[in-house]
């Protein structure tokens, strides 16, 4: 029973943490997609200096990265998943490149 009980506190933290990560709000938009890459298994790269943004843009640029990296692995079944940032005024590109079905990966 505890460890039901420890198990259920383990997946709302992680839903809690998923719906406003407080790395967003607290470190910025890079860092946030630096700790996502990282815990998805994917590679990030950063093209230009970064900039901040207004909070529902940094949120929203986010939750697009969060949802490709969770559709790369679970639906294209890709092993290697690239996410590249790119700041060019007053643009942000965000590409993702994944080897899965479906898709074409482009290393840099």
């Amino acid at each position: 029973m505890r460890q039901i009980i420890a198990d259920a506190i383990e997946e709302v933290r992680r839903f809690s943490r998923a719906l406003r990560p407080v790395y967003l709000e607290e470190l910025g938009l890079v860092p946030a997609l630096e700790i996502l890459t990282r815990e998805a298994g994917a590679v990030f790269q950063i093209a230009t200096a970064p900039s901040r943004l207004k909070a529902d843009k940094e949120l929203a640029l986010y939750r697009i990265a969060q949802e490709s990296l969770n559709n790369a692995r679970r639906h294209a079944k890709a092993q290697n998943v690239l996410l590249e940032l790119n700041f060019v005024n007053p643009n942000v590109i965000l590409r993702v490149s994944a080897d899965g079905i479906g898709s074409r990966y482009l290393p840099t």
